[in-house]
């Protein structure tokens, strides 16, 4: 590939990965709230901003709006990045990829590149992939369980209603 090529292809790549992270951030704020107080999560995990974990939320810290933007950001660019290794993500409708970004940052990004929502979107099914973000072949909901510290599992109604949005979302990108 000559220079100039590879100059529009990089070009192209990032556009489209900044195109999806402009549609999948309202609705990731909206699925986590903001939140400028680390708080523990229903299953104990301390959050904080728009669902940020890890290493950098620490609890019982008070994120100002800037950290919040900044850390939030960060974690959801990750996440945009992360998932690239397991699907054709320059071939996907935005819709497609933002859903997907939406759907690892819950998940996680190695959580997600195990999900038959990934292996459908890499074998080009996006159909069937939309379809694997909120329902197993059989029918049966997924992802919408947690695992509480004492490892009992629940259901929990934001999960159901957030699969429910990534899926309307990846939907629009088959139509």
């Amino acid at each position: 590939m000559n220079k100039v090529k590879a100059t529009a292809a990089a070009g192209a790549s990032i556009a489209g990965l900044f195109a999806a992270l402009s549609l999948a951030a309202p609705g990731l704020v909206e699925d986590e709230g903001w939140i400028l107080n680390a708080y523990a999560d229903p299953v104990s995990i301390t959050t904080a901003c728009a669902g940020v974990t890890g290493k950098n939320v620490k609890p019982g810290v008070t994120y100002t709006q800037e950290e919040c933007v900044a850390l939030s950001s960060r974690a959801m660019l990750d996440h945009a990045i992360a998932i690239r290794r397991c699907i054709p993500a320059d071939n996907l409708p935005t819709p497609i990829y933002a859903s997907f970004i939406r759907f690892a940052y819950n998940a996680g990004s190695d959580g997600f590149c195990k999900t038959n929502a990934a292996r459908k979107a890499s074998a080009g099914d996006l159909a069937g992939a939309c379809r694997a973000i909120q329902l197993a072949d059989d029918g049966r909901p997924v992802w919408v369980w947690a695992t509480k510290p004492d490892g009992t599992r629940v259901q929990l109604p934001g999960l159901v209603r957030r699969r429910g949005a990534e899926r309307k979302l990846c939907d629009e990108g088959v139509a």
